[in-house]
């Protein structure tokens, strides 16, 4: 025989688990006590994990000299820390860029995908990507030779 107290709490685990999960309550109303609490458990468990990965933030990865690769496990934007480690710093001066066209060209990276809001999972490979290409515009760009007397026009 069954109290007002679990009465009022059978009726409420109804409503909750038909509104959770849509099961009917016609279904619900044979379940026993014990079916009830498993559910609920079920209900909180899945509850907590879905918080879980919300508030879950993709983390950074090292190399072996402990500086950040910026890889992470999910697509994500541009990092507001990022910076060029020496290795990122490196491969643009082997491309044959000089250090202050570097600077420029990280200047426009970060500007550029701040704007954007494109997610990537590999911000250091997205920076090589970047590097790359820019070389080889500047490689198939029309070079335009500039005389004296252009430059007096000006």
């Amino acid at each position: 025989m069954k109290n007002a107290g679990q009465s009022s709490f059978i009726t409420a685990m109804e409503e909750s688990a038909t509104e959770a999960v849509g099961i009917p309550a016609s279904v619900l109303s044979v379940a026993t006590r014990q079916e009830l609490r498993e559910l609920a458990r079920r209900l909180r468990a899945a509850a907590d994990s879905i918080d879980a990965l919300i508030e879950q933030k993709p983390k950074k990865a090292a190399d072996a000299n402990g500086q950040p690769t910026f890889r992470f496990a999910a697509k994500v934007s541009l990092p507001d820390d990022f910076r060029l480690t020496k290795k990122l710093h490196a491969y643009a001066l082997e491309l044959g860029f000089s250090e202050s066209r570097v600077s420029a060209l990280h200047e426009n990276f970060v500007s550029y995908y701040r704007k954007s809001g494109k997610k990537w999972q590999d911000w250091g490979r997205t920076w090589m990507d970047w590097c790359r290409r820019q070389k080889e515009r500047d490689a198939t760009a029309p070079r335009q030779r500039v005389s004296s007397g252009q430059l007096d026009r000006w």
